[in-house]
């Protein structure tokens, strides 16, 4: 395998070493710009690759508190990548003109399709999504999925705070909701606000709140 060391903007790929890629770099390069060439473009102040999220198998994960902004590299095409919160996490993100359609994915009577934007169920972390002012954000998803996704009830679950002065259209699989609940093991869910914004939620079930034979509690 080729070694490649960028220092200053300046690519060397004169060495080879197995099975790696080495980036030596000062104040001008940042090491992790090469995410953004991804469908989803990532920004934030001191984020750390590892730390504060992982961008693997097109899957964006969110891992801490600090604040993330999130952003399709091309506004005008929809990406089948996908965001998801890591479970307990309390994550403060901004969305600033994500297009995300997994609509096509799962069989209906056989098997889930994948979530836009996934919360994990029974999480305890408290999410903020701020919808960036001017920006204009779309979640489809798949088969018994909700477009944005929190599923769970219980007096630990954590809040979900929708606010902004951006649009956010959301958009459930078949049985699932708009913001809320899958169609999953709970069906249900709790704790969603929505402090500001312009939200269009449209579900096969609630536009917002529980999945088919679920329930929505304090929305």
């Amino acid at each position: 395998q080729e070694e490649v060391i960028v220092s200053n903007g300046v690519i060397n790929t004169t060495a080879t070493v197995p099975k790696r890629i080495t980036a030596v770099y000062d104040e001008l390069y940042n090491p992790y710009a090469y995410l953004n060439v991804k469908d989803l473009k990532v920004t934030g102040t001191d984020l750390t690759y590892g730390v504060d999220y992982t961008y693997d198998d097109d899957v964006l994960t969110v891992l801490s508190s600090k604040e993330i902004t999130i952003e399709n590299t091309d506004k005008g095409t929809p990406t089948d990548n996908t965001i998801t919160v890591a479970k307990d996490v309390s994550a403060n993100i901004i969305l600033a003109g994500v297009n995300i359609d997994v609509a096509n994915t799962g069989v209906v009577g056989k098997y889930s399709g994948s979530a836009a934007f996934c919360i994990p169920s029974y999480s305890q972390g408290d999410v903020t999504v701020t919808l960036k002012d001017g920006t204009e954000n779309t979640l489809k998803s798949g088969v018994s999925r909700a477009g944005l996704e929190k599923s769970g009830t219980g007096d630990s679950i954590g809040t979900l705070t929708i606010k902004g002065s951006g649009t956010l259209n959301t958009y459930g699989g078949n049985d699932g909701t708009g913001i809320g609940a899958a169609y999953d093991s709970s069906k249900s869910c709790a704790n969603i606000i929505i402090e500001s914004g312009t939200i269009i939620a449209n579900g096969s079930a609630a536009g917002i709140g529980g999945a088919k034979n679920g329930s929505g509690t304090k929305i």
